[in-house]
């Protein structure tokens, strides 16, 4: 690959990701990062919706992408819940304020805004690389969705790839 491209690259992925944000205009910027790099993305205003959205779905989940300051149930307690009917699900928070120390001590990832989409995009692939690669219970999936990428290795494409240019 060109050295001109290496920095312009994006990991792409496959998974689910579950998205609850309540200010349209972000929600909107996260789905299109994400689904621009292979990602499907189910996108929740709220976190009822989201508790919702995850109970209808079927398939699994990789990844719950919240806000942590929503009206009436906030990131943590979304993904409290979530863990009660996903286990394997990974959490990644988002806030314009610091992360707090409880949270990342559960294992709960963060990020702090504002950020770049690329920064969200990258995020997003390391921490499912780290996750560890066995299906949720009762689901029919036996491999990891990324078409069982060892973990820590990355499938990086160009921008271009992705299908969105505005993602650095």
């Amino acid at each position: 690959m060109d050295d001109d491209f290496t920095a312009y690259s994006l990991p792409r992925g496959s998974e689910t990701i579950l998205v609850a944000e309540d200010n349209e205009a972000l929600r909107a910027l996260l789905q299109v990062a994400l689904e621009s790099c292979g990602y499907t993305v189910l996108a929740s205003a709220s976190g009822s919706e989201a508790l919702e959205l995850a109970s209808r779905h079927d398939e699994p989940i990789a990844l719950l992408v919240s806000d942590v300051v929503m009206p009436g149930m906030d990131g943590p307690e979304l993904a409290r819940r979530l863990a009660a009917i996903r286990p394997r699900l990974q959490v990644l928070l988002l806030s314009g304020y610091g992360p707090e120390p409880a949270l990342l001590a559960a294992g709960i990832h963060f990020l702090q805004k504002p950020f770049r989409p690329s920064l969200l995009v990258a995020t997003v692939r390391e921490i499912l690389d780290l996750a560890p690669a066995t299906p949720e219970p009762g689901s029919a999936q036996e491999t990891p969705s990324d078409e069982a990428r060892p973990p820590g290795s990355q499938d990086s494409r160009v921008v271009e790839a992705c299908g969105y240019y505005g993602l650095g």
